[in-house]
């Protein structure tokens, strides 16, 4: 089963609206639960990672989404610039924008969770005006404990 397949047969249940699909990003609008999901399927390319991502920002803001899911279990390593860049330049901008809750899907690897609380702590001690707290963050093991939870 494809990624984007995997992602649909979760929201099965909710309208959904496709707004994003890519080899590297799948992004879906549930309108009644007023939530993107953006799905990561591989290692980031930042360059793509950044068209995708901007796409929906510009999605967040004209619809005024207030909750993002970043679904990142299939990812296998973390991409220090583009977390950088993705706390840093958009995260501050959806705050600004109104998203208010920030949804996460780890994949069951230690190693990666480590990696990626390493990965923003150094974010945050090398830029003290970042405040990670501004956008709630609630973790979840998949989108279906994230739908109930909405």
């Amino acid at each position: 089963m494809l990624l984007l397949d995997i992602i649909k047969e979760e929201c099965k249940n909710y309208d959904y609206q496709v707004i994003f699909v890519s080899e590297q990003v799948n992004i879906l609008y549930l309108p009644s639960k007023d939530v993107i999901v953006c799905q990561l399927n591989a290692d980031i390319n930042i360059t793509l990672f950044k068209e995708a991502i901007l796409k929906m920002g510009e999605f967040i803001k004209q619809h005024q989404v207030k909750n993002l899911v970043v679904d990142k279990r299939n990812m296998v390593t973390l991409h220090l610039p583009s977390m950088q860049w993705f706390y840093l330049s958009w995260m501050e901008q959806m705050y600004k924008d109104g998203l208010t809750t920030f949804h996460k899907i780890l994949p069951n690897n230690e190693l990666f969770k480590f990696s990626l609380q390493m990965g923003k702590d150094k974010i945050v001690a090398d830029n003290p005006q970042v405040d990670p707290t501004k956008i709630e963050t609630q973790y979840y093991r998949n989108l279906h404990e994230v739908l109930q939870n909405l």
